[in-house]
């Protein structure tokens, strides 16, 4: 039988710095990592609206009386519906002897946190983006990044040039210097370190 430590009032040394992710770098390890457990601490409900694909619902009040089930090899990877919820978490983790645990901020804050950063597109490819782009339109126009997913971190992707005005709201957009990219929300966990050669 586990015996929980009393975390309410004490840190016991625990550095959330060491185990804080920001967006880019929560989706970097997820995508390279061989190992990696996600879990989603927010409510049931909020989960099977939307999460991260691959990731297991255990709801923040649940966890603690649930650490049992953590795996003890491999990445572990949090987040929940706000950044106290997934310090908390982190930190039971980390009082009850867990080593290699990661989380961030928010389910919101991953998409949030969307930037360039996440794409490597070529000079030779921005070059070729802005030859098709008609600036006699005189609309804010872009490529949008389909992803076809095929696994839980594993996906086909295609693009699209497609006007601002046209774009769902549903649409996260990426500003580059003279274009925009567009990706449905629901693709942005297949994103981060995505090559356009």
């Amino acid at each position: 039988m586990f015996k929980f430590t009393d975390i309410s009032d004490k840190n016991d040394g625990f550095d959330p710095q060491e185990h804080q992710l920001n967006p880019k770098k929560f989706f970097e390890l997820r995508r390279t990592t061989k190992k990696v457990y996600v879990f989603d601490l927010r409510n049931a409900e909020e989960f099977e609206k939307s999460h991260i694909p691959g990731a297991h619902n255990l709801a923040y009040e649940h966890f603690e009386d649930s650490i049992y089930q953590m795996p003890f090899s491999g990445e572990i990877m949090l987040y929940g519906g706000n950044q106290t919820d997934s310090f908390k978490a982190a930190e039971i983790l980390y009082d009850n002897g867990f080593d290699t645990f990661y989380f961030t901020d928010s389910y919101e804050a991953l998409y949030e946190g969307v930037d360039s950063s996440f794409l490597d597109i070529s000079d030779e490819v921005k070059n070729y983006i802005l030859d098709k782009l008609d600036s006699k339109v005189g609309k804010t126009q872009g490529i949008e990044i389909i992803v076809d997913a095929k696994t839980d971190r594993k996906a086909n992707y295609g693009i699209e040039f497609v006007n601002l005005s046209d774009t769902a709201s549903d649409k996260i957009s990426i500003d580059f210097e003279n274009f925009h990219v567009f990706v449905a929300k629901a693709s942005v966990p297949y994103l981060e370190g995505t090559e356009i050669k």
